[in-house]
């Protein structure tokens, strides 16, 4: 972590007159010392920070805040003190489901978004299937490394339908894991088409289709086998070829 940059954070716990600024961007801890009851635990801050000069292995937090302002709080804070003093600091976001990742407690989800980063699913909360989740949040030690934590959902609040779009493209390669890959320009990235949606009496690879597209890039619902070509295309040592004139 470069020492002259801002970075986001918010006041996950505090003990005596030392507060804890966890880093969004990493997962790090920094120390900044005040007088008690100065800040409120939960609050949100940028941050400078710095390699603390006298920080042993077994402190977690390695860095000092030399420097930082008040944000404006990135979701809704709640904050439960539980027995012998420790706190939790819940957070309230929104973050879309990126892939599935193996742990120890098996297969779980893997979320993101743009203000907090990734969200491991390591309670296995999320339903099979959804791709946009609202839900709280904590932040736990890396089961990795001891000196960065990790946020956790705890409480699903909701699912939320991602936007789609109906755009033609064409298919051109098969997926690794099944279905086609997609093209289309209107879209960023190429769209995935799964084999649920494909009309099962023919092979769609170098053809022109509609489809349901949402944030993802993700078919949603059944496609349209467009009848003509939208620009002239051939299969070329089994590839596709699109002349664009």
């Amino acid at each position: 972590m470069a020492d002259n940059e801002w970075y986001d954070s918010y006041i996950s716990n505090y003990y005596g007159r030392h507060y804890f600024f966890l880093i969004l961007e990493t997962g790090a801890t920094a120390v900044y010392v005040e007088r008690p009851t100065r800040f409120k635990i939960g609050s949100f801050f940028k941050v400078k920070i710095a390699r603390t000069p006298e920080a042993t292995e077994n402190m977690k937090a390695q860095h000092q805040v030399i420097q930082l302002k008040p944000m404006e709080p990135l979701g809704m804070v709640r904050v439960e003190k539980i027995a012998g003093g420790h706190i939790n600091v819940y957070i309230t976001t929104i973050a879309d489901v990126i892939s599935y990742v193996e742990t120890r407690r098996g297969r779980v989800a893997k979320l993101f978004n743009d203000k907090f980063g990734t969200f491991i699913d390591m309670n296995n909360l999320v339903q099979p299937g959804e791709k946009r989740v609202e839900f709280e949040f904590k932040s736990i030690i890396s089961p990795l490394n001891k000196y960065l934590s990790v946020f956790v959902p705890t409480n699903i609040i909701g699912y939320l339908r991602l936007n789609v779009k109906r755009v033609i493209g064409f298919v051109h390669s098969p997926f690794r894991n099944g279905g086609y890959n997609v093209w289309s320009s209107d879209l960023k990235e190429d769209a995935w088409l799964p084999e649920k949606f494909c009309p099962g009496t023919k092979d769609l690879y170098g053809f022109w289709i509609e489809m349901t597209v949402d944030d993802h890039f993700d078919v949603v619902e059944q496609i349209t086998v467009q009848r003509e070509d939208i620009f002239v295309t051939r299969l070329v040592v089994d590839y596709p070829e699109v002349n664009i004139f």
